[in-house]
């Protein structure tokens, strides 16, 4: 992902890029392996990793449940 200066007058050109970030972050061709965070402020990206597959865990509903499903209430 880069950065570019982009001119639009007296016609559209885009000027010197600059790489955002650099670090091992997974590629996949057509598809983004990054996503922007709800807050519009970060990206979220998918890093390489060792040879090891990753754990993947799936949280869903995590707050529907109340305080005690998410950790903040005490079992009765």
């Amino acid at each position: 992902m880069f950065a570019a200066q982009v001119r639009t007058q007296p016609a559209f050109a885009v000027g010197n890029r600059t790489p955002l970030f650099v670090a091992p972050y997974r590629t996949s061709g057509t598809l983004a392996a990054y996503d922007v965070h709800p807050d519009g402020q970060h990206f979220v990206f998918v890093k390489l990793g060792g040879d090891e597959a990753p754990d993947l865990i799936l949280v869903q509903n995590l707050f529907s449940a109340g305080p005690r499903a998410a950790g903040g209430g005490k079992e009765p």
